[in-house]
């Protein structure tokens, strides 16, 4: 009974009764074949302590006319009852899921679209008002003649951490049309210009607080954030996913949330064993595991709770498990200790790179596992193997940057600039790449710091190199 108040003090402890109840959402845009429309979904996640899920909400979309927008359509919503969650299942600590659709006809163009709604948590502690900020949701949708969606999510957030102890969550986005996404931290937006749709983010907003051994941080690969949080409280972060098609960015969405830093007290945090060996890359900070196409992979994974807890849940999130011939994940064991199992055959010619999400709970913390599933280099014909150099100089450097790249054949590319955030801060070139060798150099404008240079061909990360800018 004392945890469950201090975690209610925690969330509730220094605004009013009036305060809103919402924790964060998001926006997505899906074409509907059947119908012929769009279908705007919108997803709320609120605290059960606070007033109850509004009932309506409101859907302001715009034309987007080279970042110019317009007007187009004020639609109020019902709350989608089918669709809603009282609570977000496996989840200690009461937290609501509200689904709000429209359908709407939307002609050839591009499109902003928001949703305001007020006020945020006047317990946020890293931004300096946050009773005067609104909670705005957003996406950019581009609609052409292949009927194009917005990027997704495929993991429901995980909003309670305790403190001082490492945590990893992976919201997995992904695109449903199979186009390149990337993704990086951004300023949460606390508010839209009237009538003009123009975003204008939170007031002294910083970074949520951390062991500085453990910042928050998303991985420009795999999407997962990791962070070592060193202090009890309300932190918001927010986090923006991109799409491109053939180097030309198409689409945008966003996840605002809310985080509560929580007493550990005498749990610690679920673990992971290995079981199947997997690989390790040292540079960009993520685990891998090799298929091969036409033929069947399997992957296990341990869970163990070492405070002998007997309730202990375990998840996988993929898109493979949306193929055609979708993969399968089983669990085997009960109490402290679980192993699950991805099983999968990955049709003949797959080539792309998939990310698996591992979920475990112990009922109280929630811990995510991220594997990148990546096709089995062979001597001819993969992505991976097609670079035959990249060299990046001068490094360190001022303001230029002279990259060399060799590839085997012809690739789309797109090449990127990232922080040590995960955060897209420079796009330092798309389009196609001859097979050769290929000289690009462009002066760039970023402050002093660590970044990364990612290397995407076809849609898929081949190369990953560190550079720093003095």
């Amino acid at each position: 009974m004392k945890r469950v108040l201090l975690i209610a003090l925690l969330i509730f402890g220094s605004f009013n009764v009036f305060a809103t109840h919402l924790m964060g959402g998001e926006i997505i845009a899906l074409y509907d074949s059947t119908s012929g429309k769009y279908v705007l979904k919108l997803t709320h996640y609120r605290d059960t302590l606070g007033v109850p899920m509004y009932t309506t909400t409101t859907f302001n979309i715009y034309y987007d006319s080279l970042g110019t927008y317009t007007l187009f359509a004020s639609n109020v919503v019902p709350l989608d009852t089918a669709l809603s969650q009282l609570l977000l299942p496996n989840f200690p600590y009461g937290v609501e899921v509200g689904v709000y659709t429209d359908t709407i006809s939307l002609t050839p163009g591009a499109y902003h679209i928001t949703n305001e709604t007020c006020c945020r948590n006047g317990a946020i502690l890293n931004m300096s008002t946050p009773l005067n900020e609104s909670m705005i949701l957003y996406t950019d949708l581009l609609v052409d003649s292949a009927n194009n969606s917005t990027p997704d999510f495929m993991a429901m957030p995980v909003a309670h951490f305790p403190i001082n102890q490492p945590a990893s969550y992976n919201p997995l986005p992904f695109d449903p049309d199979g186009d390149s996404i990337t993704w990086g931290l951004n300023i949460p937006i606390g508010g839209v210009m009237a009538g003009s749709g123009v975003l204008v983010p939170v007031a002294g907003f910083t970074a949520p607080a951390a062991d500085p051994l453990g910042p928050f941080n998303i991985n420009p690969i795999t999407g997962e954030i990791t962070w070592t949080p060193d202090t009890l409280g309300n932190y918001v972060q927010s986090f923006e996913v991109t799409e491109y098609k053939n180097g030309v960015a198409s689409g945008k969405i966003i996840r605002d949330m809310q985080y509560v830093i929580v007493p550990a007290g005498s749990n610690s945090s679920p673990m992971y064993q290995s079981i199947t060996p997997y690989l390790t890359n040292t540079t960009e900070h993520y685990y891998y595991y090799y298929y091969n196409p036409g033929q069947q992979m399997s992957f296990s994974l341990k869970g163990s709770d070492v405070d002998n807890n007997t309730n202990l849940t375990f998840q996988a999130f993929s898109p493979v498990f949306s193929l055609t011939n979708p993969a399968t994940f089983t669990t085997t064991g009960t109490g402290m200790n679980m192993v699950g199992t991805l099983t999968w055959t990955p049709p003949a010619g797959f080539s792309r790179d998939e990310i698996c999400v591992f979920r475990i709970g112990d009922g109280q913390v929630m811990k995510d596992f991220t594997l990148l599933l990546r096709r089995k280099p062979t001597s001819i014909g993969t992505q991976e193997n097609i670079v035959g150099g990249l060299t990046i100089f001068p490094n360190p450097t001022k303001n230029t940057i002279h990259l060399n790249i060799e590839l085997s054949r012809d690739a789309n590319s797109d090449i990127s600039i990232y922080s040590v955030l995960g955060e897209k801060v420079n796009a330092f070139y798309s389009g196609k790449l001859m097979k050769g060798t290929n000289a690009i150099e462009k002066e760039i404008s970023v402050s002093k710091g660590v970044y990364y240079i990612l290397v995407r061909l076809e849609g898929q990360i081949v190369k990953a190199e560190k550079i720093i800018v003095e």
